[in-house]
């Protein structure tokens, strides 16, 4: 569940992403758009001459730095919805982690019961036969090595709600 939701909300970033990318390229093509066109009212003003191409482009203008405004919004409500997605998703791994603590917690009483030495020797000579000492070793083994992967897990979780936060500052 939580890969699916970690390349789900990576699916999305990327098409957020592509979205971000388009509105820039927009707002770069308008700056330019304005820089022509003041390019334009200037060489009007050099004549002196208060024409209908100097309206002209002051209307113009005005148009282009209207539709700056609407892309520069459009971006700012994209970034906000980015960060709540974000904000989303850092409650949802700090929820996992919490439950991955807990089940690791318990792993941990279970096994300090029976975690000295004394105690594991005295679970596997207690076998009535050779081969129940046999799979209790096993069990003892892959005991081990689950606990170690869920404390793996836990450190992977906490290290991606980190990655997650820092990036909605």
């Amino acid at each position: 569940m939580l890969c699916l939701s970690i390349s789900n909300t990576y699916g999305q970033q990327k098409r957020k992403s592509s979205r971000r990318a388009k509105l820039e390229a927009a707002k770069r093509e308008n700056l330019q758009k304005i820089q022509e066109i003041n390019k334009i009212i200037e060489k009007t003003e050099q004549k002196k001459e208060v024409s209908v191409g100097k309206l002209n482009a002051i209307g113009e203008r005005i148009n282009k730095q209207t539709k700056q405004i609407d892309i520069i919004s459009e971006n700012q409500q994209l970034l906000e919805n980015e960060a709540q997605e974000l904000t989303r998703v850092t409650t949802e791994l700090s929820g996992n982690l919490e439950k991955l603590k807990e089940e690791y917690a318990k792993m941990i009483y279970s096994s300090a019961k029976t975690s000295n030495k004394f105690n594991k020797l005295s679970f596997l000579f207690s076998s009535s036969n050779f081969n129940q000492l046999v799979r209790r070793y096993k069990y003892l083994q892959q005991y081990s090595q689950a606990r170690e992967k869920q404390a793996v897990l836990i450190q992977k979780v906490r290290t991606e709600l980190l990655a997650e936060q820092v990036n909605v500052l």
